[in-house]
């Protein structure tokens, strides 16, 4: 399907680790993807 939209929640410190960046990459050299807009947000807020 072209045209969809796509989201997904990484962990930041698999991000690079576990290859997600370079999978990610390789996909849009490939055109498989567009280039992802990767948003990081806090997951947790401050505790009491």
């Amino acid at each position: 399907m072209t045209g969809a939209l796509f989201a997904i929640g990484i962990n930041p410190d698999h991000f690079v680790a576990h290859g997600f960046e370079a999978r990610f990459a390789s996909d849009v050299i490939a055109d498989v993807i567009t280039e992802p807009i990767i948003r990081r947000v806090p997951t947790y807020g401050a505790g009491p």
